[in-house]
């Protein structure tokens, strides 16, 4: 952000608060939030740290993408508290006694177009749970939008609450967050044992109830406690482990929109010399795209946020991922890693590196040099190479 950008952005900060502090409310820190909140704890999934190793550039094993560190993940909560003197806001967020809670890093939910008034009709249900306090914004690159955002961090969020839970039947709580527009929300409502047909869009009605039910967000790589409670709870729904049978396939995961790989014809031609079967980019059930991932022995594709069906993969699944000039972010790493996965990386150079606009790294295609592609590819497959 330009040094103008970032002043503007203060100022909207002070004002969007002060506009706020008109209408009575308080806006909380985390820390304050956590302090407040402690008497009504119910459920704490503890701090996690993971060792990533360092990794090479399949394409030049001079050149190093990662190097290795540890990540620590923060411990996380759930809270239930009586609600019948607070609502969620139109984006979110709980507010209780005129305090507004802040669960997932910043109040940029309550304070989105805070100079709007806020018409949405009053409903009441008698447990509600808040996903997300901020708002969906798809033309943003920072906000969160998709399919990976959704599945690792509220999915997630979800699966610890029925942790928290335990054997209540959370079938009857009525959840609540701005819609991200996509079908797989449905499905993993479903998945984790809620009823999607207690879904509202937190825009739609403002809404409060008898007790409120929320997490919050930890770091943007989850827990892993996090990442393994979810995985438990939906394969225990499949019934499915690792020792239900699987064909082993080797995949390509083809990618439409920002991101494509420039020259895939070539790029695929290659992978059939390698028995690749082609996953083409279209709309499919979650039920459908963890079947993918479990039956795949290896999988290779541009980075993007199909790879967080990584979870679902059986320990030893090979993931290698193709990564532009100036987007290469440990995402997947991370995941591979919590499920005991291999992992090999090729990152494209035969562009110029974008900085300092982060849609458009985010945004930049990927070239492929299918010579060293096929190296690569033989020395993996066929065990050329030490692991």
């Amino acid at each position: 952000m330009s040094t103008v950008g970032s002043i503007l952005y203060k100022i909207w900060g002070k004002v969007s608060n002060v506009c706020l502090a008109f209408r009575g409310l308080s806006l909380l820190s985390k820390e304050e939030t956590t302090l407040a909140l402690k008497p009504f704890l119910i459920h704490t999934v503890p701090a996690s740290s993971l060792n990533l190793p360092e990794v090479f550039d399949e394409k030049d094993p001079n050149k190093k993408i990662y190097e290795a560190y540890t990540f620590p993940s923060e411990e996380i909560y759930v809270w239930k508290c009586g609600f019948k003197k607070g609502f969620i806001s139109k984006h979110g967020s709980v507010v209780i006694d005129s305090k507004v809670f802040c669960t997932d890093w910043d109040h940029r939910g309550i304070k989105h177009r805070f100079w709007e008034k806020d018409t949405r009709p009053a409903k009441s249900v008698p447990t509600v749970i808040p996903l997300l306090s901020h708002h969906q914004n798809h033309q943003s690159a920072i906000a969160l939008t998709g399919y990976y955002d959704f599945v690792l961090l509220l999915a997630a969020k979800l699966s610890r609450i029925k942790d928290a839970l335990g054997e209540e039947d959370v079938a009857k709580c009525f959840i609540t967050y701005h819609s991200f527009g996509g079908a797989y929300e449905r499905e993993y409502l479903e998945l984790l044992g809620f009823n999607p047909d207690h879904y509202i869009d937190s825009r739609t009605y403002k809404l409060s109830g008898e007790q409120v039910i929320f997490g919050n967000l930890g770091t943007w790589k989850p827990n892993v406690n996090e990442i393994l409670s979810l995985k438990r709870n939906i394969e225990n729904r499949l019934n499915i482990s690792n020792q239900t049978p699987y064909s082993g396939n080797r995949v390509y995961i083809s990618r439409k929109g920002r991101r494509v790989i420039e020259n895939e014809a070539e790029l695929i031609e290659l992978l059939k010399e390698f028995d690749f079967t082609i996953i083409e980019d279209k709309g499919r059930s979650v039920r459908e795209q963890i079947e993918i991932y479990r039956n795949a022995s290896f999988i290779i594709g541009p980075h993007g946020a199909s790879f967080a069906n990584v979870i679902w993969c059986r320990p030893g699944t090979q993931l290698y991922e193709l990564f532009s000039t100036s987007w290469a972010p440990d995402y997947f790493l991370y995941m591979a890693q919590i499920n005991n996965m291999k992992y090999a990386a090729y990152r494209d150079d035969s562009h110029e590196e974008i900085k300092n606009d982060l849609f458009k790294s985010l945004c930049q295609d990927i070239y492929v040099s299918i010579p060293h592609l096929r190296a690569s590819l033989a020395a993996i497959l066929t065990g050329g190479r030490p692991e």
